[in-house]
């Protein structure tokens, strides 16, 4: 089950596709949060427990963008490439890029987050 929630591209069912689109970015959401919590505690500086925190969130935003997209290598490297047909696009369940909509959100939230981010950080400098 865990092979085709987070190795396969192709969707078995609708089922599993919306497990997917709830899995993936969950997954990336507590990474964020552990190594937010892991960097926010040791990290030991003068300043302001706000900007502490931020800075800290921003590493682990990074460093999650950094994995997710190492994912997306090791995804397209175990499916191989040959898996898109960029001359045919049906609108199933076999479509790949229908199945890549999960991976899209989970990389542009974490994106928009940092983005989120970094403008409160600049906001109360």
């Amino acid at each position: 089950m865990i092979k085709d929630i987070f190795i396969d591209l192709h969707a078995v069912s609708i089922d599993f596709w919306i497990i997917r689109l709830v899995a993936i970015p969950l997954a990336a959401f507590m990474l964020t949060w552990l190594l937010h919590m892991l960097l926010s505690k040791f990290e030991e500086s003068e300043m302001p427990i706000f900007f502490k925190r931020r800075l800290a969130l921003n590493k682990s935003l990074i460093f999650t963008l950094f994995l997710t997209s190492a994912y997306w290598f090791a995804l397209f490297q175990i499916n191989g490439i040959s898996k898109f047909d960029f001359g045919v696009f049906p609108l199933d369940l076999k479509n790949v890029y229908f199945s890549l909509i999960p991976l899209l959100f989970t990389h542009l939230g974490v994106i928009s987050w940092y983005y989120f981010n970094k403008q409160q950080i600049l906001k109360n400098i």
